[in-house]
């Protein structure tokens, strides 16, 4: 059985359930167009470190910590080098859930209803996430297509069972927020309403960007702590 304060828990656990599930119904109804993508597939090479984005170079970190199996991973690894000679691909993108959301989180908050104004923002964050995930899909099946006989339900897809990475700005392995200069310079991101403060960060809020690997084993890491001279190379690379 459950203790008083286990009850009381649950009951506003559900509480929550409900009303998010009616939001997201609200959402859906106005019909506004808050969820809002862009994306692109280029040519890439890669040179150690640095990834070459139609003509373009993408400073990558590499671990500098060893891992179990003795790795120190970049996401540059897994773009063929330009001494290959073969020709590669990479995705980028962005997506908002966001656009448009001002006139409404305003409305709530001069209500003074502060519970729905975070609610409708902690949708949008859930719902920026989940278009990725639909595009990351869209983009191995039909748009690039490398992997296109992929048949996965939802849980195998959370389960990263793909073939793929979609690392985002931000995240572990691309932990310098400032990339996103590069990166909404190549895909536009403006075109969407996404705009950048001076820290590289994205508003609306409700975003997300980065980019498309197709390698087959290409994996998801975290950079970890860097040493002075790799950020000092890094700055260099950088510009």
């Amino acid at each position: 059985s459950f203790r008083d304060e286990e009850r009381a828990k649950a009951r506003e656990a559900a509480k929550l359930y409900d009303d998010a599930r009616e939001f997201l119904g609200k959402l859906a109804k106005s019909n506004a167009g808050y969820i809002r993508a862009v994306y692109g597939i280029y040519e890439a090479y890669s040179e150690n470190d640095t990834v070459f984005i139609d003509g373009k170079a993408f400073p990558m970190l590499r671990q500098q910590k060893r891992t179990d199996k003795n790795e120190y991973v970049c996401l540059s690894d897994f773009i063929a080098p330009a001494s290959s000679g073969k020709t590669d691909y990479i995705g980028a993108f962005a997506v908002t859930g966001g656009a448009g959301a001002d006139p409404l989180l305003k409305m709530y908050e001069d209500e003074g209803d502060e519970y729905a104004s975070l609610l409708v923002k902690s949708l949008l964050d859930r719902l920026a996430e989940a278009a990725t995930e639909w595009l990351h899909a869209r983009m191995r099946r039909e748009y690039w297509g490398y992997a296109a006989d992929e048949n996965l339900t939802i849980a195998e897809m959370l389960s990263v069972k793909y073939q793929g990475i979609r690392p985002a700005v931000g995240y572990p392995s691309i932990p310098d927020q400032s990339a996103n200069f590069l990166l909404h310079d190549l895909i536009d991101s403006k075109e969407i309403g996404i705009s950048l403060t001076e820290n590289g960060v994205m508003f609306p809020n409700a975003s997300v960007s980065g980019f498309f690997f197709g390698h087959p084993l290409s994996k998801y890491f975290a950079i970890g702590p860097i040493s002075e001279a790799q950020m000092e190379d890094y700055a260099l690379r950088r510009g």
